[in-house]
């Protein structure tokens, strides 16, 4: 992804923290506070194990694409990964990957897909020279029962929240309020929820919602 505006990010949030390579953030009052009483949140820290700092350097033929994510990155063109690879080679990764151990002994993507598909263009001699210990990445250990509906909120929450600096991809906001919707989440939870991180504004955010809301209608007088 480009390179971050420095002088326009918000103060970091533990989610954020995730995708970071800071690894000595505290999380504030106001963040705890948060946390403690908004129900996605908890979801979300549930899911993607916040409070864990599993950070480790995996070799990228390691880490393999989530099939979760094609729908989301099928119009990225040769030109943006090239673009990307170049940002990389001249100023390493701004965020790190995040991944799931699938328990065969490699890692699924959960976030980093556009990244990490870049640094699989590079050469050897390029990539040895930038990674020699490996990719930076956060590891979400194996887990059995987790849900195809659970892993693409972990998926859909990085995606839509790494791009809170910029611009984000509004089908996938709406493809993750729909998920916590049919998870039973409460719309003012996710207000809550997504005006916390995307600081979009209360009508940005409530129309998010209501695209979403009409997209599960349209769903259901299609298949009726």
């Amino acid at each position: 992804m480009p390179p971050i505006n420095k002088a326009k990010q918000r103060p970091k949030s533990s989610i954020m923290d995730v995708l970071t390579e800071s690894a000595d953030y505290r999380v504030s009052a106001d963040q705890n506070d948060f946390y403690e009483r908004n129900a996605a949140a908890q979801e979300a820290n549930r899911l993607l194990k916040l409070d864990s700092n599993e950070i480790e350097y995996i070799h990228r033929e390691r880490i393999y694409p989530n099939p979760l994510n094609k729908p989301y990155i099928e119009e990225i063109t040769d030109k943006e990964y090239d673009a990307l690879k170049a940002s990389i080679m001249d100023h390493g990764l701004f965020h790190n990957l995040v991944v799931i151990d699938d328990g065969k002994g490699n890692y699924r993507l959960i976030s980093g897909e556009k990244r990490w598909t870049a640094i699989q263009r590079m050469t050897n001699e390029e990539y040895n020279s930038k990674f020699p210990n490996g990719i930076v990445t956060k590891v979400l250990p194996t887990d059995p029962g987790l849900s195809s509906d659970d892993e693409l909120i972990m998926l859909l929450t990085c995606n839509v929240l790494v791009f809170s600096n910029g611009t984000p991809d509004t089908k996938q906001i709406r493809d993750l309020i729909r998920l916590y919707k049919k998870k039973g989440f409460a719309k003012k939870e996710l207000f809550e929820f997504l005006n916390f991180y995307l600081q979009k504004g209360n009508d940005a955010i409530y129309r998010f919602i209501n695209e979403a809301n009409a997209v599960d209608e349209l769903y259901d007088i299609y298949s009726n």
